[in-house]
């Protein structure tokens, strides 16, 4: 995709505000002029005009814009003429209509919308993707995911080579996609580690809280106690079955007078604690009373004489702290408490079911009552004994889990060792790279610098293993300026490879003119990536500029050379981006 030529149109007087014609190979700088020696060049429109670029390369229309009233009341429309094979194609914005996008192919523009096709946000983006893609197939991300790279803006994306706060697999995977070096590494080790991690859970679950030896002797037991219970069904002899139940009553009244006993305890010591933060609240809020009396002791006798008020800095910060910590220790008292009561609550709650059980089996009278009753016993015994062979079951699935651990693990070594074998099949392409960036600091600088592309191969589950890590240094880069200028070159690099191997994305966008670099520098780098491109017979690189970055016989070759192709100033409202203020 080339991108040929910018329009602003105002649909409500019917008029073509604006029109920036590009260099559709080279450079176009968009200049920020003066003037007067006085002015300054911010505010012109140089980064409006950048994000209206970036919102019809598929960007959102950000607030800003979209509730702007003279940008409604005016109904402007943006409009961007672009090539792609051999077809000309013009992409549209409304600013009254943000959630949409328009398209048409066409030699000629025309300003009648209903003649475009109307795409939904989502159809938009994909529309670009494709049109960016349109000759080389890119399935592991979108346009919109690199568009932040391809148009990066200095107030967000110059603290560093990668952009901050995004995620660094992404990170790393669309910078190695940009410099044409494997991008999927990573992510292809991270699917498996992902599976590696599910497993773990399965066996941390199954051996949490799990005491194996225990659930062996409670089936055993439950199988003689089931073994009991049908031989006194099937013979008709329930006394045995009376006496067990009684020894069980009593053991179980035991347990619950026990666990009432724990309950009650624990919500005294609660309301305790909750008492304790309320005292130590109520305190603090008389000490600060003395607040009040401050000013009125001062008007007596002048000041307060420095001990009493040093005493009483100290109570108070003492109080304060007793509050905010103090208190914050015994709410975590409280809350581990109601843990514990919730727990104890179950576990009360089963006792007294079990209670019912055996209270109504002594209680009855009738046999066919006491059959009845040890019937329902025997199904609920085997139940929980079913339960218990279940989670033993599970316990002794570990060692399958394990083995299929063990072979992902393998697995992950085995792609790690390939994707190495292969990022070393690339050591040409980064050794030419290296080249570029070093040819770039030679002409701008007259110095080294240094790129290099390392494969992170380590076998340690929280290494980043397969990603494909960046170095990029240049000398004394702390310098603002120094640091600004080496993420030009670092994108320019890539720009320049795609540019020489015809690959796809054959743009990009500096927007910052905060950072200035030296004067004499700039210019030379500018000049060179103007050469290449001419010379590559493809690429176009954009970049803001106030004219106070550059000597006025340089600004005057450039605009000679055609090659500012925007020159924005306060002079009047006419020379703004849009052709007026807003």
């Amino acid at each position: 995709m080339i991108l040929e030529e910018l329009i602003v149109y105002s649909r409500k007087d019917e008029d073509v505000l604006k029109k920036y014609k590009f260099n559709t190979i080279g450079l176009n700088i968009i200049l920020g002029e003066k003037s007067s020696v006085d002015d300054e060049t911010n505010g012109v429109g140089k980064t409006t005009m950048i994000e209206c670029i970036e919102m019809l390369l598929g960007k959102s229309i950000t607030k800003h814009y979209e509730n702007n009233e003279i940008l409604i009341e005016k109904d402007i429309m943006i409009i961007l003429k672009v090539s792609v094979s051999e077809d000309t194609i013009f992409l549209a914005r409304l600013f009254n209509s943000p959630k949409k996008g328009y398209s048409i192919q066409s030699s000629e523009v025309t300003y009648d919308i209903t003649k475009w096709h109307n795409h939904t946000a989502t159809e938009y983006k994909k529309l670009i993707h494709d049109l960016v893609f349109i000759d080389e197939e890119c399935n592991f991300t979108s346009f919109s995911s690199l568009r932040e790279y391809i148009i990066r803006d200095e107030k967000k994306g110059y603290s560093d080579v990668t952009l901050v706060g995004r995620d660094a697999t992404k990170n790393h995977a669309l910078l190695s996609y940009l410099f044409g070096l494997p991008h999927y590494f990573e992510t292809e080790i991270i699917n498996i580690k992902k599976e590696i991690d599910k497993l773990k859970q399965q066996i941390n679950y199954i051996e949490s809280g799990t005491n194996i030896n225990a659930l062996i002797l409670k089936e055993d037991t439950l199988n003689n106690e089931i073994n009991t219970i049908k031989s006194s069904v099937k013979s008709f002899d329930v006394t045995g079955h009376y006496e067990v139940n009684s020894l069980k009553y009593s053991n179980l009244k035991n347990e619950l007078n026990e666990l009432q006993k724990k309950i009650f305890e624990s919500e005294h010591i609660k309301r305790q604690y909750e008492k304790n933060i309320e005292n130590l609240a109520h305190k603090t809020r008389d000490i600060k009373k003395l607040n009040d009396v401050a000013p009125f002791y001062k008007q007596l006798v002048g000041y307060f004489p420095e001990s009493i008020n040093k005493n009483y800095t100290e109570i108070e910060s003492f109080y304060n702290f007793m509050v905010e910590n103090r208190g914050n220790y015994f709410k975590d008292k409280i809350n581990k408490l109601d843990m514990k009561i919730i727990d104890w609550n179950q576990e009360k709650k089963k006792i007294e079911l079990a209670l019912k059980s055996s209270a109504d089996l002594l209680n009855n009278t009738s046999i066919v009552e006491d059959i009845t009753s040890m019937i329902n016993e025997l199904e609920r015994k085997q139940l929980e004994l079913a339960e218990i062979r279940v989670r033993i079951s599970e316990y002794n699935q570990r060692n399958k889990i394990n083995d299929n651990i063990n072979m992902l693990e393998s697995e992950k070594l085995r792609i790690t060792s390939i994707r190495n074998d292969e990022f070393l099949s690339f050591s040409d392409q980064r050794n030419y790279l290296q080249s570029l960036f070093s040819e770039l600091m030679g002409v701008t600088y007259k110095q080294s610098g240094v790129l290099i592309f390392e494969y992170e191969n380590s076998g340690k589950s929280k290494a980043a293993t397969g990603r494909i890590k960046i170095n990029c240094s240049i000398p004394d880069e702390k310098s603002h300026g120094r640091l600004y200028m080496k993420i030009n070159m670092f994108d320019l690099t890539w720009l320049l490879y795609r540019t020489q191997r015809k690959r796809a994305i054959s743009f990009l966008f500096h927007d910052g003119s905060y950072s200035k670099p030296d004067v004499v520098v700039k210019p030379r780098l500018l000049r060179y990536i103007d050469h290449a491109l001419r010379s590559n017979k493809l690429g176009q690189y954009f970049v803001t500029i106030n004219v106070d970055e550059l000597l006025d016989d340089d600004i005057n070759q450039f605009i000679n050379e055609k090659s500012v192709v925007a020159k924005l100033d306060r002079s009047t409202d006419e020379n703004r981006f849009f052709g007026f203020r807003y």
